[in-house]
């Protein structure tokens, strides 16, 4: 009969003798080191050579403290890397993730200046493929972007002048997305549909007069009165 009791992980030996060091399946940048034949932790191939880490080497708590450490920045490199492989972040976003990670402050300061480097973070850039992206699959109001890229921690500056370099029509956007929704609640009273429509655009950022004159646009091509 199968026990129920779950299988619980060997602890990682703190001190012992190096005996192998096996590149990593999941990255060739990676490898895992052994002390008396049993998994201990991984380095960096980095950390690796600058540390002079060899077979045959013995290696205490404190030595395996010091070069885990020297092994963070690294670490936090290919965190950063990974995050921005699923999606486009700001600088502040970034930040916020690698400390949510446990990554020291220096660490992180290191990690940014690489990664802005490499080009792979720019919050200009972010900013207008955000804008970009929301007007084409989303679209939101001025006011609404506005707010979004504030959250995500994009200077002021930045943001006022993606928002004003955009293509922008938020008349013709708000137009769109009532109009979708106009349909699905056809079967509505007018004053109903009304509602619910203008409450769909303020959601989204738009003003009251962009609501007005889009509301009173649907109605009259359906032939309804205007209210």
């Amino acid at each position: 009969m199968r026990s129920n009791r779950s299988r619980t992980k060997p602890a990682a030996p703190t001190s012992g003798a190096i005996t192998r060091i096996s590149p990593q399946r999941s990255s060739d940048e990676r490898v895992n080191v052994f002390l008396d034949d049993a998994y201990a932790f991984s380095l960096s191939v980095q950390a690796l050579a600058d540390e002079g880490v060899s077979v045959g080497q013995h290696l205490g708590p404190s030595d395996i403290t010091r070069l885990q450490h020297a092994d963070e920045p690294q670490r936090a490199i290919t965190a950063a890397l990974h995050l921005l492989s699923h999606r486009g972040r700001s600088e502040h976003e970034l930040r916020q993730r690698l400390r949510q990670k446990g990554f020291t402050a220096d660490a992180i300061d290191a990690t940014i200046i690489r990664i802005v480097e490499w080009g792979y973070l720019n919050d200009e850039q972010f900013a207008s493929s955000w804008v970009e992206q929301r007007s084409a699959n989303r679209p939101r109001s001025r006011r609404a972007l506005q707010h979004e890229l504030r959250e995500k921690g994009v200077d002021r500056e930045i943001i006022a002048s993606t928002i004003d370099n955009a293509d922008i029509d938020e008349l013709r956007d708000a137009r769109q997305l009532a109009a979708d929704k106009w349909r699905k609640d056809r079967d509505l009273p007018l004053d109903k549909r009304r509602q619910r429509a203008a409450g769909f655009l303020a959601r989204r950022g738009y003003g009251w007069d962009i609501a007005r004159q889009v509301l009173d646009d649907l109605a009259k091509a359906d032939d309804e009165p205007v209210t």
